[in-house]
Formats: C-alpha cells, sequence, structure tokens
C-alpha cells in the first residue's frame, strides 16, 4: 500500500482554474462584497516587488532525485540485509548526493518499504533527536512510498526505525534540501496555491498540455508533461513544483518515477502501484530549463494518472516567496487520544465529519505569517475504505485528496496545507465509514514579507452574498425629494435682497394678505405656532430602511437624516491569502430643530466581525468636522471617542450636538458641512467620511419659528390632496396647469410648460412685497370681475415665488389664472403659508408642488 490513494469518484474534473484562483474565491466567501457591489469595489492586493530584509527561513535546493540508502544492495554504508523487527539505521546525509555537508536545515527525503512481511510503520527523525510519530505505514504485499521534510541536526544524520514485529528493507531517497540561507538568497522560496489538476489521463476527466487522450500510459513507457505557464505556475524561473501523484486503472504491480525532462529516468519511485488500488503519493520535483516532467510507468501493465498542484519553489533572489522552518515533529490532532480536538472528544470521524486544527498554535511568528504547514497525516481504523481532504479551514472542501485509506488498514500520507487567515486547516473523512486521524506537524513555511492592507466602506455587509438582490428605494412617500444642486453651487448661492422701499411679505399666498410689517409681527404674536411635530427615526428604523443603504442615505424629511454602511479593513500576505479582517456596520442618524440652530449628530457601530488576531486590539476613532460657510459653531455635546473593538461592543454609541450661529443677509443663513469620519488605528485611511449639509437661519419672516435649522439637500414639496374638498378648486386649478389641461389663462396660441411641478421644473420662494403685488396684479387683470367676497382669482405658480405671472412676458403667458371659490382660495393660501413656515422654506429656496 501507498502512502496515499485516491477512488475514481474523488478524483473529480476541475472547474477552471486560473493562477491564484483561491485568491478570489476567499475574497468572495468573505467580503463579501466586496466586491460584486455597486458601491464596493475591493480588489486582489497587488504583491509587492521586494522586501527590505533578506530571507531569514530556509530556502529549498532541488537536486537529480538520487537514492541515499538502499538496504537491499548496502547503498549508503549500511549492511545488505532486511533491517530487523523494531531495529533501525542512521546514515549520513549531509554531505552526500550534493548535499552540502553543513548549514542545511531539512532535507525532503523519499522513503521506500520492500520485502514488507507483516504490517508496520516508518518513524524518521534526526540521530539526536528521537520522535515517535509514524512517517510512512505498509502492509505485506504492498510496497509502500512516501515524502517527508526531514529536519537536520548538527549531525547530519538521519535515523529510521521499523516499528515492525518483522524485518523489512528501507530505500531512502533524496530530492532537494532546505539552505539556511540567512545571509545569501542561494536557494528558493515557496509559493503555494490553490490545489488544483495539473494532468490527468482518466476519461471524463482530461486535463493538462500537451492535448492529450483519456488513454493510460502504457506499460513501460513514459508521458511528457508540460509545468511551466500552466495552471498557476509562472511560464518562466520555476526551479521545483509541489505534487500529489496518483496511479489510478492499473494493469499489474509497478511504479511511477518523476523528473526533469533534460534528466534522465532515475530508481527513486514517486508512487507504488498495485492492481485494484488508487494509489498515489506526495514529492517535490525539480523543474530544469525546459519547464517540462518526464512520468515514467516502471510496469508490466497501462496505469492512469492524475497530477494535482500545492505550489512551485522559485529563486529567493526575487524575494516573493516563503522560506521553510524545520521543528521537531509535534501531534496536532489526535482523536484516538482526543488531542487537539475541540472539547476533547475521542470519537472517530463519521462519514463527511471534520475537525479543524490551528497549525499555528505555539508557533512564534511575530508579524509574520504561515504560508503553508508541512503535515503528516494518518488514517487509523478505518471502518471501510475512504479518503482524507486537508484545506484551509474557511474554504470549501476542494475535494481533492490528500489522505487515501483501505478498509482496516492504516495509511499515512505527507501534505503542505495552507492555513487560513486564523492559521487553520481542516480534515475531512470523505468515505462512507468512520476513521480516526492523526496529524503531526515537521515544519511550515513562514512568509516574511510585509502585508498588504486594504480598508473599505460599503451599502453592503461583506458577510452576506453579493449576488443577492438589493431590495428597491421605497417609494417617494418615504424617500424626502432630493436636490441635485452641487455643494459648490450652495456655497455660492446668492443671498436675498430687497429693493429699496420694499418690504418681507408672510407666507399666506391668500388674495388678501396682511401687507404691514407692523401688522404682521402683531399677528404672529397673537397666534402661537404650533409645537412642531418632529417625525424621528430610530437607529433600528434607519438600519431597516434599504433607502438608508443607499449612497444618498434616507431623508424621511427636511430634518432628518440617516445612513448606514459598512467599514472595515483586510490584510493579505504577498500570496493574496488573507490573514486577518475586521468588518462593522455605521449607523448615522441627524435630528435638526425648529425654535433653535442646533443639530444632533448619532453614530452607532455595531455588528463588529474580525476574522484572525490582527484587529482584535486596534480602537476604532470617530472625530468630527465640517467646512463652515459664513457659520461659528459651538460644540454642546462633544462625541468624538476612540474606543477599542470590545468598547465599542460594549457600548455602541455616541452622540454630538452642534449649535451653528453667525450668518449673513437678512436671515442669518449659515451652512455647515458636516462630517463624522471613521478611522481605524493603525490605518493610514479612513474608513468612512459621510458629508451632510446643514443650514441653519434665523429669517425674520419665518414668523413660527424664528431659528432653526434643515437640510437643503431636500427640495420641500408642497402637497394638495384633491380628495379634499376645502382645497379642491385650488387643487383642481393647479393640476390642470401642470398639465397644460384647458381652460388654462391667459390663452396662449402654443403649448405651455409652467413650472413647478417636479424636478428641473421647480420654482423659487420670493419674500420682496413688491415682486408679489406685481404677480397678483398681473394675474387679476386675466380673471377679469368677480364678487371678492365669494369669489377669488387663483394664479400658479403662486404669487409668493420668482415664476409668478409677472415673470414672463406676455407673449409667452407660462402661468395660469382662474377665478374659483374664495374659501377655497383662502384654505389653499393658508396651506401653502404652514408649508413656508414649517419647511422653513427661505427667499430663493427652490420647491416644487404635487397634486394627488
Amino acid at each position: 500500500m501507498t502512502a496515499v490513494k485516491i477512488e475514481e469518484s474523488f478524483l473529480s474534473h476541475p472547474p477552471d482554474s486560473g493562477p491564484l484562483r483561491w485568491i478570489a474565491r476567499r475574497a468572495v466567501a468573505v467580503l463579501a462584497l466586496l466586491i460584486a457591489l455597486a458601491s464596493l469595489l475591493v480588489a486582489r492586493p497587488a504583491v509587492p516587488a521586494a522586501r527590505a530584509d533578506v530571507a531569514s527561513a530556509n530556502q529549498f535546493v532541488a537536486v537529480s532525485p538520487a537514492v541515499l540508502v538502499d538496504t537491499r544492495y548496502g547503498t549508503g554504508g549500511v549492511g545488505v540485509a532486511k533491517v530487523a523487527g523494531k531495529g533501525q539505521i542512521t546514515f549520513q546525509v549531509a554531505g552526500t548526493a550534493g548535499i552540502p555537508s553543513s548549514g542545511v536545515a531539512a532535507v525532503a527525503l523519499n522513503l521506500t518499504a520492500v520485502g514488507i512481511e507483516k504490517p508496520g510503520w516508518f518513524t524518521v527523525f534526526p540521530s539526536d533527536s528521537p520522535a515517535s510519530v509514524a512517517t510512512l505505514t505498509y502492509y505485506p504485499g504492498e510496497p509502500a512510498t512516501g515524502e517527508d521534510f526531514t529536519r537536520l541536526t548538527g549531525t547530519g544524520k538521519v535515523t529510521v526505525v521499523n516499528n515492525s514485529e518483522s524485518p523489512v528493507h528501507i530505500v531512502v531517497g533524496v530530492r532537494g534540501y532546505f539552505l539556511n540561507a540567512a545571509d545569501t538568497n542561494a536557494g528558493n522560496e515557496y509559493y503555494p496555491v490553490d490545489t488544483e489538476y495539473l494532468y490527468d489521463t482518466r476519461p471524463g476527466h482530461v486535463t493538462g498540455s500537451p492535448a492529450h487522450e483519456a488513454t493510460p500510459v502504457p506499460a513501460n513507457s513514459s508521458v511528457t508533461i508540460d509545468v511551466a505557464g500552466q495552471r498557476s505556475i509562472p511560464a518562466s524561473g520555476v526551479n521545483a513544483v509541489a505534487l500529489n501523484v496518483v496511479a489510478w486503472s492499473q494493469g499489474g504491480r509497478g511504479w511511477l518515477s518523476l523528473h526533469a525532462a533534460d534528466q534522465p529516468t532515475n530508481t527513486v519511485p514517486t508512487v507504488d502501484y498495485v492492481p485494484d488500488e488508487t494509489d498515489s503519493s506526495f514529492t517535490v520535483a525539480q523543474l530544469t530549463g525546459s519547464g517540462k516532467l518526464i512520468l515514467q510507468n516502471h510496469g508490466a501493465g497501462t496505469v492512469h494518472v492524475a497530477l494535482t498542484l500545492r505550489g512551485y519553489f522559485k529563486g529567493a533572489t526575487e524575494q516573493g516567496g516563503a522560506g521553510y522552518i524545520a521543528i521537531p515533529s509535534k501531534v496536532i490532532v489526535e482523536t484516538l487520544t482526543g488531542a487537539g480536538v475541540p472539547g476533547g472528544g475521542t470519537s472517530p470521524l463519521a462519514p463527511g465529519a471534520s475537525v479543524t486544527v490551528d497549525v499555528t498554535e505555539g508557533i512564534d511568528l511575530g508579524s509574520k505569517t504561515m504560508a503553508a504547514a508541512a503535515l503528516v497525516i494518518q488514517a487509523r481504523q478505518p471502518t471501510d475504505a475512504g479518503w482524507l481532504t486537508v484545506y484551509p479551514a474557511s474554504d470549501e472542501d476542494p475535494n481533492i485528496s490528500s489522505v487515501n485509506y483501505d478498509k482496516s488498514e492504516s495509511t499515512t500520507g505527507f501534505d503542505l496545507a495552507a492555513p487560513d487567515y486564523e492559521g487553520k486547516v481542516t480534515i475531512k473523512n470523505r468515505g462512507p465509514g468512520t476513521v480516526h486521524i492523526q496529524a503531526s506537524m515537521r515544519g511550515y513555511f513562514r512568509d516574511d514579507e510585509t502585508y498588504t492592507e486594504t480598508v473599505f466602506s460599503s451599502e453592503t455587509d461583506p458577510a452576506e452574498d453579493p449576488s443577492a438582490p438589493v431590495q428597491s428605494i421605497p417609494p417617494k412617500d418615504d424617500q424626502a425629494d432630493l436636490s441635485t444642486t452641487p455643494i459648490a453651487a450652495i456655497e455660492n448661492q446668492p443671498q436675498e435682497v430687497l429693493a429699496e422701499g420694499d418690504k418681507w411679505a408672510p407666507g399666506d399666498d391668500a388674495e388678501n394678505p396682511i401687507t404691514d410689517e407692523a401688522q404682521a409681527e402683531a399677528a404672529a404674536a397673537a397666534v402661537a405656532a404650533p409645537n412642531f411635530q418632529y417625525h424621528r427615526v430610530t437607529y433600528d428604523q434607519c438600519s431597516a430602511n434599504k433607502a438608508a443603504n443607499k449612497p444618498n442615505g434616507w431623508y424621511p424629511n427636511r430634518l432628518v437624516y440617516c445612513k448606514w454602511s459598512y467599514a472595515g479593513a483586510r490584510r493579505y500576505n504577498r500570496f493574496g491569502l488573507l490573514l486577518d479582517a475586521i468588518s462593522f456596520r455605521v449607523t448615522r442618524v441627524a435630528y435638526l430643530y425648529q425654535g433653535k440652530r442646533d443639530f444632533d449628530y448619532y453614530l452607532r457601530i455595531d455588528k463588529i466581525t474580525t476574522k484572525g488576531k490582527y484587529y482584535n486590539g486596534r480602537r476604532i476613532d470617530t472625530p468630527a468636522g465640517g467646512t463652515l460657510v459664513n457659520a461659528k459653531v459651538t460644540t454642546i455635546q462633544e462625541g468624538a471617542r476612540s474606543s477599542t473593538i470590545a468598547g465599542w461592543r460594549a457600548n455602541p454609541y455616541t452622540k454630538w450636538i452642534t449649535r451653528v450661529g453667525g450668518g449673513v443677509g437678512l436671515e442669518k443663513k449659515a451652512d455647515y458641512f458636516y462630517a463624522a469620519d471613521i478611522i481605524l488605528s493603525g490605518v493610514n485611511k479612513e474608513l468612512g467620511h459621510y458629508v451632510i449639509n446643514v443650514r441653519c437661519d434665523s429669517a425674520p419672516y419665518i414668523t413660527w419659528y424664528r431659528s432653526g435649522c434643515v437640510l437643503p439637500r431636500v427640495t420641500p414639496s408642497l402637497r394638495y390632496d384633491l380628495a379634499d374638498r376645502t382645497r379642491i378648486q385650488t387643487a383642481t386649478h393647479i393640476k390642470n396647469a401642470l398639465e397644460n389641461t384647458p381652460p388654462i389663462l391667459p390663452a396662449y396660441a402654443g403649448v405651455k410648460s409652467i413650472l413647478g411641478g417636479g424636478y428641473g421644473k421647480e420654482i423659487t420662494r420670493h419674500v420682496g412685497q413688491l415682486k408679489i403685488d406685481a404677480n397678483r396684479n398681473k394675474a387679476r387683470g386675466v380673471c377679469g370681475s368677480y364678487d371678492g367676497s365669494e369669489y377669488n382669482c387663483d394664479e400658479f405658480p403662486f404669487a409668493s415665488t420668482r415664476e409668478g405671472a409677472a415673470h414672463w412676458p406676455d407673449n409667452y403667458p407660462n402661468w395660469s389664472a382662474r377665478v374659483i371659490d374664495a374659501e377655497d382660495n383662502q384654505k389653499a393660501g393658508r396651506l401653502l403659508g404652514r408649508f413656508y413656515q414649517r419647511d422653513r422654506v427661505l427667499a430663493s429656496d427652490r420647491f416644487f408642488v404635487r397634486v394627488y
């Protein structure tokens, strides 16, 4: 039996996969968004060209496969005899087969058990550092081959122990070594990739280059496989590849070898195979300038082959990969004893069950990250044939085997497993029976490169499916009408100036208004302004409203604003592997007032989610400020806050109260472009900067509430209801005027386009009495004679707008006048007056009218 076996059903046809396909999959699984979002695209971080420090971990040097020890022939200074049961051999590695005599941290060994009489296993370790973890298991009649990254100590020697009751021949080959290259870049660094198929001959699953048919490799024959430039492998500069080589549907006994296309074949087996099994083994294959590998079938029958890719090695001078750190072997999970099992359970893995383990636990990585863990994985006491998959815990199961096992036979295999952003890998049982597992760690590849950090602000929760449909904006009754006037235009907006001899007029647009200022003041004092009925929204109402999640936010009216979105940061290593992430929801609510020049700004940060450990100690800061236009501000309550993640989770709220003074012109108008920023400590970028324009005034003609603030982004609209019989004549007249439905006076041969009905056709309030009188007098000339006690002359646009009757030349009367019931006209005029008061419609403010 070989170290790893893969069943036909498991070797599914690979999906399309390009370079670093696994980066894109992680970006979708965790953020979301992220990307595929209308307002958020978080691209894969760019790979830095170089790092400041030289590689401090060990670099790999591939060699032509060579035999170090073979007890059948006495190769390597050992006796020509089987190694006795419970016996061992120790042999020199450093200084042999092209391996330097010093400065070597580990070697990539190939171990084979031959002439097996009883079941057993090998343990392999530095000669002065014994270990008890199995490296290769074997059974009678089934030659077994497996790979190991074996640590070397100062002795330069390796010991192999035969843990069997019977003797066995031991063959040890070498494929490369890890050079302690702290002061040089003589070796190669490792680049993990998403597990994928490189080459496959099976019917229905043909993969790889050159193009080939679904035919097995003939007996005692070979195939040449293109490697450089295929799948995730660069077209040049690659000196070795990490693979699983699979033998399937074999017609007899035999073995496979793998070597660079411009080198001779060798006698170091990659996979031993027997009939009626799918056999495989991990290997590191040297790649030379040809960029091709030759897979040789040393067997009397045909065999199908499949090669799956784990990663590749490139020269360390490029300083873009990970170096290897060899460690004393340690068991990281064992279900028989409960070691490393969450909760300490000792049950075997049921079909489809998995166990997740933190491969970084107990390893001091500092600010570095682990690119891959070198694992020896053993399937024990299986009740049926099956296989194990090993993959980053946050990924989906790739459905590519690491260890295959037969019923009642323990099997050991080797793999390079890339952990997820939390340093975790998952081992899953893909067989129909139960199985115990043990995984031990031989070392790891450490990424010494600086990380890449990105920040985002999004309308979509990164944890949600970015492809899910988003609810449309609520009806217009729910979202106030928003002006498209840019901020720069607001800053330069002219102030209202009355002509000499003119005076401001009250807001009532009835035919017989109070025109004397003193009378108006007395009238306003005699009638107390009603208590203002604020229509506020809560945090939860805001965060439940989809309009509030749009770029503009939600403006229920001119005195309320709310918006919610997500912000956060992500940290990647150079391979694009997501290491750490933080995301949180930010809800902002602003309340403005009538009767005082204050506004409240509320902020809530909740739904905080972190991945990994990096961001747990960070602080989220909420400084605030803005740009003043003719304004002076006083902070009544300071809401700027700097709290830890735990602090925001415990208390997600903060609040500012700001008073806006100053102002110019008749209205003492002042604008404040206000923003509460979101800053994550240690990240030199804002995560959120959301500006709202608050306008405050003390206009003398807003007699109900002599001071107040509004959101000028909201275009106020006056609504007349056709169901209201007390104003139906006015409402009908306005509707006819806007729709150009006769009768409309004055008569006009062309088509009128009367303003006031919507966006782009707004009308503008005017407060000068002279203009108002001019508009009204021109309209009365069209209405003719009528009994003023029973009827009034109604006009649209209103007399209190710049677009009233006097605005238009006689040859283009873009307005309408109609004689209507006096009481109807008066009540409609008072509705307009209240609208001006409650919405703080100032001179030069644009608005429009809706008739329902």
